[in-house]
């Protein structure tokens, strides 16, 4: 593995940790928000996260990942 990889396991493997903490059988539903947080992140190489660097701003919530049809949006 490179070096970066390596970083990135470590990285989601402590986050993981810290969400599951003792609820063990309920892992499998922390990998959707894990993800998401692991998203919002800066990168200290970039200052940015993977968000910013996909859709230009720092998604803040999942719902923001919905497509909203271009007739229902409002200013």
């Amino acid at each position: 593995m490179d070096g970066q990889t390596e970083v990135t396991n470590r990285v989601l493997g402590t986050l993981l940790r810290v969400l599951v903490k003792k609820n063990l059988k309920g892992w499998d539903e922390l990998l959707s928000p894990a993800e998401f947080s692991f998203n919002r992140a800066p990168s200290k190489a970039t200052n940015l996260s993977s968000f910013q660097v996909v859709y230009g701003h720092n998604l803040q919530t999942p719902l923001d990942l919905t497509l909203i049809p271009i007739a229902t949006k409002f200013n």
